[in-house]
């Protein structure tokens, strides 16, 4: 599959420019999704200003451990659009935390300082709540983290995901374009409409398919 030189592509024109963000002043809780329905294990994933100390994560009395990833050096540039680029900011002054955590079925509460999110664990969540779904690459079914099916990994160090090593390695190029019924170049940045992390819509998308269309289509058309 070739996505890198698609990708490559994209960035030579096509790409539009991507507005650098300011890193997080304090903790943010990325994942996962508020009032969302989640197995009794997920992944819990905290942006935090680049030396701040651990995070205290609690899900009911119990604290979540987590683990510092710092990014790599050769990927602290917020120049590409990626699912949580708006909400980690500049990443050359943040870094994250990363763990897993373990529910019993019911009603859930992760509180993270001020930070309150609510979550259901197993059936019978409220209604209108919806299932949370991650990639299986990605999950943790045993509370081991997997970052490295995707991103480039050292030690305490996140890399990037390439789309050609993260993405092109299970999806071959043919079916992609047959499945979204479009050209190759514009699918070779993931990230633009699918979250691997956490999604609270069908295929992984992060949003509803009309609006992420219309993000280089208007009325049919393509801006371009």
């Amino acid at each position: 599959m070739r996505y890198g030189t698609l990708a490559a592509l994209m960035l030579a024109g096509m790409a539009a420019p991507i507005a650098v963000c300011a890193p997080p002043e304090v903790y943010r809780l990325l994942y996962p999704p508020a009032r969302s329905v989640q197995k009794n294990l997920f992944d819990v994933i905290v942006a935090a200003p680049r030396g701040s100390p651990p995070p205290k994560v609690m899900l009911g009395t119990g604290q979540v451990r987590l683990t510092r990833l710092r990014f790599s050096e050769s990927w602290i540039s917020p120049g590409l659009l990626t699912a949580t680029s708006d909400r980690i900011g500049d990443r050359e002054r943040a870094e994250l935390w990363i763990g897993a955590a373990r529910a019993s079925p019911g009603a859930q509460r992760l509180r993270l300082g001020d930070q309150t999110v609510a979550l259901h664990v197993g059936p019978k969540p409220p209604k209108g709540w919806p299932v949370a779904s991650v990639h299986p690459p990605v999950a943790a079914p045993k509370g081991e983290l997997r970052c490295a099916g995707c991103h480039a990994m050292g030690p305490g160090v996140l890399g990037a995901a390439p789309p050609d090593r993260s993405c092109g390695k299970c999806h071959d190029e043919i079916a992609v374009q047959t499945i979204h019924k479009h050209v190759a170049p514009p699918l070779a940045r993931c990230a633009m409409c699918h979250d691997p992390h956490g999604a609270l819509r069908p295929k992984l998308l992060t949003d509803a398919r009309e609006k992420l269309c219309t993000r280089c289509h208007a009325g049919g058309h393509s801006k371009g």
